[in-house]
């Protein structure tokens, strides 16, 4: 697996507070892959952001985890859409067959 980031610092946080946030964030791509593998069907981030508890996180961290997995090759964004909980259209997210993984 290649060295990626797990938290993108845009607010410009100090050191010690990445400290902190960085295990939260890797913790959350754990979590959210363990809703996929038990849930075997393709979800949009708002779905996840629903399973997951919208109190301990916010959706832009399902949409960051989600983007990390698939850019990981263990989620695969498809080129479906549905209407998210603003209005806006989202893209269904799966897990990775392992015939997909090797292309």
């Amino acid at each position: 697996m290649k060295k990626r980031k797990i938290f993108y610092n845009t607010t410009k946080e100090d050191n010690l507070f990445l400290e902190v946030v960085k295990p939260k964030a890797k913790n959350q791509e754990e979590q959210i892959l363990a809703i996929f593998k038990q849930k075997k069907q393709a979800l949009t981030a708002s779905e996840v952001w629903d399973i997951f508890g919208q109190i301990y996180a916010p959706l832009t961290s399902m949409r960051r985890a989600l983007t990390n997995l698939s850019s990981d090759n263990i989620l695969k964004k498809t080129e479906f859409k549905k209407r998210g909980i603003f209005g806006r259209p989202e893209y269904y997210y799966k897990l990775m067959e392992s015939n997909e993984k090797s292309k």
